[in-house]
């Protein structure tokens, strides 16, 4: 099998590598040291595909595969690895709600969504049952042609400042078969947000838990046909490898050759996705984590001081729950 890039690929990193190094690299510390949520740099992202990058071509998004978009990740992951792993989610959420959402929905969000003028949260993990989706219980009860949607969703990233949520509730039996994906609009009525989470790392997009209180979502903004869209695919696709691509940039700015095991780990993976995404995921984690936690990495990150210290962190972060068991 040949795994040398092609034009295209290598068309798709030279860009990705010159908007990371002039939008994203000269701001990543400043953007980390006050919390600041980049949507400026989410729009210049939008113009160059970026925010729509496996969003159907039908929806205004490019289509691409796994692999082309992970080249773009690993670049904008070095400048700013909070802005990238962001980037990411709004990529999968938008992805969604291109491909499983009524036209008419599709119309109406997908065209400011691929290009960065709204953005989007993906709402799956809650309070006592983690990213587990088999055992969710946010409910969403039909009433008419309406779901009432009741419950709570923690640690999520982009919360109180996106413009839509792509929600996984339960709508039938326990187990991940009776989930449903609504999308509803981030200021409905009955949705609350909590205050802003104190992290160790991605301090640069806010994260927040979400009330649903009696949501009126209706049926034409549910995703497909209930239980049709199950969480798990769309989380290993992009989510661990975003965790590997920004332990990699950790590696690679504290001294450590973390390129060739990042690349490494991308090709595996690919060898193995569509089949085996949760074993090939694994070994992401473990090359690129391996990376930003060793001891010889973290030291050299921390005696450079800004931006090495930053970037550290938040390749950390990633690693411990993806940002999760990084919350103070």
């Amino acid at each position: 099998m040949n795994f040398e890039l092609n034009d295209d690929q290598q068309a798709y990193i030279a860009s990705a590598r010159a908007f990371s190094d002039n939008e994203l690299a000269p701001y990543a510390a400043h953007w980390d040291a006050e919390s600041v949520f980049a949507k400026d740099a989410l729009r210049a992202a939008g113009e160059l595909g970026f925010m729509g990058m496996y969003t159907p071509e039908a929806a205004g998004g490019l289509g691409m595969g796994r692999l082309d978009a992970s080249l773009i990740v690993e670049e904008l992951a070095k400048g700013c690895t909070t802005t990238a792993a962001f980037l990411t989610i709004h990529n999968m959420a938008t992805a969604m709600i291109g491909k499983y959402c009524q036209q008419a929905v599709v119309d109406e969000w997908c065209p400011d969504l691929v290009m960065g003028e709204k953005l989007a949260s993906y709402c799956l993990t809650e309070p006592g049952a983690g990213s587990d989706a088999g055992s969710l219980r946010t409910s969403a009860t039909l009433d008419g042609d309406t779901y009432v949607v009741n419950g709570s969703k923690v640690f999520i990233s982009g919360a109180g400042e996106t413009d839509v949520l792509v929600v996984m509730t339960r709508t039938a039996d326990a187990g991940p078969k009776g989930v449903t994906a609504l999308l509803i609009p981030a200021d409905a009525e009955g949705v609350q947000y909590g205050k802003k989470e104190h992290k160790m790392g991605w301090n640069a997009q806010p994260t927040r838990m979400i009330t649903f209180d009696n949501v009126r979502v209706p049926v034409s903004q549910r995703l497909g046909e209930e239980g049709q869209v199950s969480p798990l695919p769309w989380r290993v696709s992009m989510v661990r490898i975003i965790s590997l691509l920004s332990s990699v940039r950790a590696a690679r700015d504290s001294g450590r050759d973390g390129l060739r095991t990042g690349a490494q780990a991308i090709r595996y993976r690919h060898r193995g996705f569509p089949e085996h995404p949760i074993q090939a995921g694994r070994h992401a984690d473990r090359a690129g984590c391996g990376a930003a936690n060793d001891p010889t990495c973290s030291q050299q990150a921390r005696q450079q001081g800004p931006p090495g210290d930053h970037v550290l962190r938040n390749g950390q972060a990633f690693c411990h729950g993806r940002g999760i068991h990084g919350v103070q």
